[in-house]
């Protein structure tokens, strides 16, 4: 291209080194997220299944292969799901597009955590975990029976001054079948009320 002054060739020559430059360090961006994103979908995998192997019952190579597979499958869930978005995500250029994205990654990141989060959790924490929610449901167990049990003895306390009133009750109706209460022998009001 032919110029006055001489500035276009050293201009074009550098938009094409720092293109190059940025190419270089797109590509390298690309590399590093594939490799951060396949160790945390391993590290959730090794979670995973340290999860899965200490909730399942049964034949120890059963829990094995059971676990080893819902591992691998969330860890390749997720090292597929991130990178697939990431891969595509540059490309969306329109709003509509780009919401629809965000919504999908909103819900695969829901997704992701029913998968394995819980049993992430759990392998994290172990047998702690459990032995403090059995702690838990132990005492709330605790409490109720005590609770009932001072019902209970409560209940057994009264049982003397109701023994009492029915032997008073009693009294008051052979005093009236024998005429000493109203004056006249009989079954009465106090009796049919009583009986």
């Amino acid at each position: 291209m032919p110029t006055t002054n001489g500035l276009a060739a050293p201009a074009a020559t550098a938009r094409a080194s720092n293109a190059l430059l940025l190419s270089k360090g797109v590509a390298r961006l690309e590399v590093t997220l594939k490799l951060t994103t396949a160790i945390l979908a391993l590290a959730a995998g090794v979670y995973t299944y340290l999860g899965v192997r200490e909730l399942l019952n049964g034949s120890p190579t059963t829990v094995f292969f059971a676990a080893v597979i819902y591992s691998v499958a969330v860890s390749v869930g997720i090292y597929a799901f991130w990178i697939f978005l990431m891969q595509f995500m540059p490309h969306v250029v329109d709003r509509t597009g780009r919401a629809l994205m965000f919504g999908c990654m909103l819900l695969g990141s829901l997704m992701i955590v029913a998968m394995s989060s819980w049993l992430n959790a759990s392998a994290l924490a172990g047998a702690a975990a459990i032995q403090q929610h059995l702690a838990i449901t132990v005492q709330n167990y605790t409490r109720d029976l005590d609770t009932a049990n001072s019902n209970a003895i409560a209940a057994q306390g009264l049982l003397p001054d109701i023994q009492l009133a029915s032997s008073r009750f009693s009294r008051l109706a052979d005093a009236e079948r024998a005429g000493s209460l109203t004056g006249t022998a009989g079954s009465g009001t106090v009796v049919q009320l009583l009986t």
